[in-house]
């Protein structure tokens, strides 16, 4: 059961979240869920670019090659 200070609580972190995301570099990457299809190959193109050998299950830091 919420109550109205935990409801309250919740929706001033959600308008904080919000806020932030308006704001000019808050996040480095923008997928828009609009199509499935499109949105996994940003997110996939995303993640592979900024981790290099995250999809391929290889880790470097710990001497995968």
């Amino acid at each position: 059961t919420e109550t109205a200070e935990t409801l309250k609580a919740r929706m001033d972190t959600a308008k904080s979240a919000i806020d932030y995301s308006k704001e000019e570099g808050a996040y480095d990457q923008v997928i828009v869920n609009d199509d499935l299809e499109e949105a996994y190959d940003s997110l996939k193109k995303f993640l592979e670019d900024s981790f290099p050998g995250f999809l391929g299950g290889k880790n470097p830091a710990a001497g995968d090659a």
